[in-house]
């Protein structure tokens, strides 16, 4: 019977460190970073971001998880909305992609600037939730 109970417990703790990532919840993901972006939520971004975070601005400049997650007024970059014009979502095994475009309006040190941008971010499974690995934009 000992060895019934340790046979469950090892393969139900398999089964939770391998609990999968949908597909929806990819998309809900995506969108809900965008939303706390342009709210300014840190902390609420960071319950979807992984801790090897590279985020490319599309002036290239690279933010690793600490300074994306810094605030707003510190870093002089203040996201004022966000509007998504197309967006596709691809899944291989544990990784998910966003690709797509939209218009981006932010200010920026004080100055108010709207990009269109095309951009890939890249999000990882990780204990059944999609956390964002890695953002490359650049101006269309």
């Amino acid at each position: 019977m000992r060895k019934f109970f340790t046979f469950l417990l090892l393969a139900s703790s398999f089964y939770a460190c391998q609990r999968q990532c949908l597909p929806q919840d990819l998309a809900k993901r995506f969108t809900q970073k965008n939303a706390w972006l342009v709210s300014g939520s840190a902390q609420e971004l960071k319950s979807l971001i992984h801790p090897d975070l590279r985020y490319t601005h599309s002036n290239c400049w690279t933010e690793e998880m600490d300074e994306f997650l810094s605030k707003p007024e510190e870093k002089g970059l203040l996201y004022k909305s966000i509007e998504v014009d197309s967006a596709a979502y691809l899944m291989v095994d544990r990784t998910g992609l966003v690709r797509g475009n939209g218009t981006f309006n932010i200010n920026h040190k004080g100055k108010d600037l709207s990009i269109h941008l095309c951009f890939t971010e890249t999000y990882v499974c990780q204990d059944g939730q999609w956390m964002l690995f890695a953002r490359h934009a650049a101006k269309l």
